[in-house]
């Protein structure tokens, strides 16, 4: 045993491939589920790793043991892995893999615990010459950044298939990180590994030390426009990694030689598409988030849309892929209208890049294995069942949904939106694609509309214009609109971008109600403003030009550099400073300006008489706060546009160094007030500053405590499993104890520590007068039919001494029984408890009473069945054997084959033969009796026995020898011997 433990020391790993489970909610399952399809002779180690509740002993060992001949174990401190077995995480400990060993570290009292993560962690950096991740059902993504750390140290990331997971949370997040090897259900998990282990396969097969002959970049560089994906907006490890599997799939050994095959095969540019775009959905996936959606997007929104006259909805599903997400949002709309009674016209544009996919959802058609996250109500009010099992979407819902090819990141994004929902779509682009994936959501979006992300997405540096409706959900609504799109979200080519400024503006086709109001004027309105307007501008509160009347070109002058339409670096610079001056004034009073302008003030005008510039207030959709302003040229001494506002005679000289004395009066007053308002600011930067600090640190503790909810939620889901599953072994157990009463047909009566009945089997009322309602009544309570008057002192005996009491009584029609008072442990170990069983043993009396008889017999008398053998012998017989030397075997004479030793003897002695053909006579219905006369001498005398044989009725007889040598009776002829 020394040398045993000095091995270990020497040799701490001595298994080459461990397998680290990771499972949850739902765990227990596909557990049994992969352990009963693995091989155990494999030369492997598992680790299995749950959430359970910190206090609750597990009892996963014994679940498990029942579905593989492994040895299954929970695991201790100081485990060294073997092959063959299986190890269990226990209760209230954090467990990793330490120098080779299993270490455990006290599970903490407070935040969120990811046990699977740690130990992916630790068996990455363990030094293990195979390692496979395995993640199978469960919520939350606990497993999904461990697998990160397994690929990366040249390990296989296996990961359950959502659809055949009772909780789909964990696999659907771990797939989200494109490291996935394979995806498959439990059983076939287990067919992947030991296919591995059979052909030794690896998964890195794009190496990193330059031993290709073409690195991944340049690779990945081919690869893109062969299949028509711009790859460089993607995360190139996630491309990467699908590339390998596509490598591995076509069984070539290096990516040049899969390069050529890309190159030459007209099929394989389709499949590696669609390697490379992920497809990960089902019907309400992730449930909880969609009931947020409902509850808090979808049935608000459609109630402030009641009153209108006529209420829409507009959706837009960004990487719908086969649809299951755009039908599963539209069930989600008619089933808020049919609760809150709207009737709105509903829209939902969903689209994908993929046009396979989109085959798939325009048709709307499912097999039923797909349909097990969709309530069985919704399921026969949205869904036809056809002939061959399938579902197809019923027309109503299909007319709602607008399938659509698109890229987010080149086509322009669908507009006037109530909700985009896009969800872990993102998260395999760049962080750059993503902001601009996500700036082209939002620009379609209305102000107060809705965006529904994936568990593993943020909106990163548009969050500000976002507020969050539920952190956990990622469900946000837009705080504005947003107006504009950079060039940058535009043209995503370096090349193009250099073509343009980030000062070019795209306007979105929604005009400005002004605008919009000055293009839909009737020609004649045109021919009139053109004949007696002067040459004017519509420009807004930030100076830039929004509309022409007339010819401007003689007052307006373009300068180098940067094109602009502010109205005030159109001007002259000193005549451009005043306007600034009166529009600003103009905006604040709401009150009409003018300045006339001379050509002897400003040379550079290029006017021989004199300007009015006037400026007029437009209002707006509010009283009193104009949106925009007409600015007007009018030439002096014509008589366009003399209606209005007075002629100012002052110059531009005059009228700027009253303009400045009023400004500067101003700026001191604005100054003073300025002063006192950035120290009350100040004041209330910093109380608001403390308040905002507490409400962060309120939201991480509401956050922490959310997700220690979840966790304790997916713990209480194994405890209840775990206890499910001993309660269906109870059940079973239960089932066969009843089955053993009923077969045993024992009277049997159960009490407690009390001595109060708690069950009794049928054949005990035989004896107690029982009856279903004595249930929990005490036993001396109940009338028996026994002779035993001291019954209760036996059981109080047996529950003192905790020993087996027997005693044989008789009741009150004669018949015998064994009385057993057997005390047992019951569901606690302090708790006794008593079984009493009566066995029947009148018959064995009857025997005991038939052998006193026989044994009175002074004859050797041997009773035997129809075979021949022995069934019962006297005293006389057993004496008589051991006497004349005969075996113990012989004196007993039980089982013995009488007739067996006769015929042997009968083949050298005659008397023999006769007594053998006389008792053959008898066994086989030939005659009654038999009787003869033989000799049987000793060394010391001479004596004679007479034989006597007579039938039984159950085809047996009785056969007695009586010495009859003191009778003197004259010699029978032939009979010496």
């Amino acid at each position: 045993m020394q040398d045993q433990d000095q091995g270990q020391q020497n040799h701490p790993l001595p298994v080459d491939t461990i397998v680290a489970i990771g499972a949850s909610a739902g765990g227990l399952e596909a557990l049994d589920r992969f352990f009963s399809a693995i091989d155990p002779d494999l030369p492997i180690a598992f680790v299995v790793i749950q959430h359970l509740a910190p206090t609750h002993r597990t009892m996963m060992d014994s679940l498990l043991g029942r579905h593989t001949a492994m040895t299954v174990q929970v695991a201790a401190e100081g485990d060294v892995l073997r092959a063959g077995h299986v190890y269990v995480i226990p209760s209230g400990v954090m467990m990793t893999l330490v120098d080779r060993r299993l270490h455990f570290n006290p599970r903490p009292a407070q935040g969120v615990m990811h046990p699977i993560n740690d130990f992916f962690h630790s068996l990455a950096t363990s030094g293990c010459d195979r390692m496979i991740g395995v993640v199978l059902s469960g919520t939350g993504s606990d497993g999904s950044e461990g697998l990160h750390s397994i690929v990366e140290a040249g390990g296989w990331a296996l990961v359950q298939s959502p659809a055949s997971a009772s909780f789909d949370g964990m696999p659907l997040n771990a797939l989200a990180t494109g490291l996935a090897h394979e995806c498959d259900t439990p059983e076939n998990l287990a067919h992947i590994i030991e296919g591995i282990l059979r052909e030794d396969r690896h998964p890195a097969l794009l190496r990193k030390d330059g031993v290709e002959d073409v690195s991944p970049a340049e690779a990945l560089e081919r690869v893109g426009p062969r299949i028509g994906i711009n790859i460089s907006s993607y995360k190139p490890h996630t491309m990467l990694r699908r590339l390998e599997r596509r490598v591995q799939a076509t069984g070539n050994s290096t990516l040049r030689d899969y390069l050529v095959k890309l190159e030459t095969d007209d099929a394989e540019p389709e499949k590696l598409r669609r390697e490379m775009l992920i497809s990960v959905t089902s019907f309400f996936r992730d449930r909880e988030s969609f009931e947020e959606l409902a509850q808090k997007i979808i049935k608000p929104d459609l109630l402030q849309r009641m009153n209108a006259p006529k209420p829409r909805y507009r959706i837009w599903s960004v990487g719908c892929s086969t649809g299951q997400e755009a039908y599963s949002l539209a069930i989600l709309v008619f089933e808020a209208m049919r609760e809150i009674g709207v009737e709105a016209e509903i829209k939902i544009f969903a689209s994908d890049i993929e046009s396979s996919y989109l085959s798939v959802a325009s048709a709307g058609r499912y097999p039923a294995r797909l349909m097990q996250n969709i309530p069985a109500d919704l399921r026969d009010r949205y869904f036809n069942h056809l002939d061959n099992g399938d579902y197809q979407v019923t027309p109503r819902l299909r007319r709602a949904i607008v399938f659509s090819q698109h890229d987010v990141l080149n086509d322009p994004p669908f507009l006037h939106l109530d909700l985009v929902v896009c969800r872990n779509m993102i998260i395999y682009l760049k962080p750059e694609a993503q902001e601009r994936a996500l700036r082209r959501m939002m620009f379609g979006l209305e102000h107060g509309a809705a965006m529904l992300m994936g568990s593993s997405e943020a909106p990163g540096k548009l969050g500000k214009l976002l507020e969050t409706v539920s952190a956990q959900s990622k469900l946000y609504r837009m705080r504005g609109q947003l107006r504009h799109l950079t060039s940058d979200d535009i043209l995503i080519t370096p090349a193009h971008r250099k073509t343009v400024t980030d000062r070019r503006r795209i306007v979105p086709s929604a005009l400005p109600p002004l605008e919009d109001a000055l293009q839909s004027l009737s020609p004649a309105a045109n021919c009139l403003l053109q004949a007696y307007v002067p040459p004017s501008v519509i420009v807004d509160a930030n100076r830039e030009i929004r509309h022409v009347f007339g010819d401007i070109v003689p007052y307006l002058h373009l300068r180098a550099g940067s094109a602009t339409l502010d109205l005030t670096l159109l001007l002259p610079d000193r005549i451009g400073a005043v306007v600034s001056t009166l529009i600003f004034s103009a905006l604040r009073d709401n009150s009409g300006k003018s300045i006339i302008v001379h050509p002897e003030d400003d040379p550079d005008f290029g006017l021989e008489a004199p300007v009015q510039i006037r400026i007029r207030p437009i209002p707006g959709h509010t009283p009193g706060q104009p949106t925009h302003l007409a600015v007007s040229f009018e030439r002096l001494g014509t008589t366009v546009g003399s209606i209005g506002l007075p002629a100012q005679d002052e110059g531009i000289t005059d009228l700027t160094a009253r303009r400045a004395a009023e400004l500067e009066t101003e700026l001191e007053r604005v100054r003073a007030t300025l002063k006192s308002t950035i120290e009350e600011l100040g004041s209330a930067n910093e109380e608001l500053q403390a308040s905002n600090e507490e409400l962060m640190a309120s939201n991480e503790e509401l956050q922490s405590t959310n997700e220690e909810l979840q966790s304790v939620n997916e713990e209480l889901h194994t405890v209840n499993t775990e206890l499910q599953e001993k309660i269906i072994q109870l059940n079973e157990a239960y089932a066969d104890l009843e089955g053993l009463s009923r077969a045993a047909r024992i009277p049997m009566v159960f009490l407690d520590g009390a001595t109060r009945i708690t069950r009794y089997t049928a054949q005990a009322t035989e004896i107690f007068r029982l009856r279903e309602q004595d249930i929990g009544r005490p036993l001396m309570d109940i009338t028996h039919s026994l002779t035993l008057p001291d019954l209760e002192d036996r059981i109080v005996e047996a529950l003192t001494r905790q020993q087996t009491v027997q005693q044989e009584a008789r009741d009150r029609a004669g018949r015998s029984w064994l009385v057993t008072i057997q005390p047992f442990v019951g569901r606690s170990s302090e708790e006794s408890r008593i079984v009493l069983s009566f066995i029947d043993v009148s018959s064995i009396e009857a025997m005991r009473f038939l052998q006193s008889v026989i044994d009175a017999a002074p004859q050797n008398m041997a009773v035997l069945d129809a075979a021949g053998h022995i069934r019962m012998v006297n005293r006389a017989w057993r004496a008589f054997a051991e006497d004349n030397g005969g075996s113990e075997f012989l004196a007993n004479g039980l089982n013995l084959n009488y007739m067996a030793m006769l015929e042997k003897a009968a083949a050298t002695d005659r008397i023999a033969r006769k007594a053998h053909d006389g008792l053959a006579d008898i066994l086989q219905g030939r005659a009654t009796q038999t009787s003869m006369i033989y000799p049987c001498h000793s060394a010391t005398q001479k004596r004679w026995f007479l034989m006597h044989a007579a039938t039984l009725s159950d085809g047996g007889c009785v056969v007695t020898h009586l010495d009859i040598t003191h009778l003197n009776l004259p010699k029978v002829p032939g009979a010496e011997g």
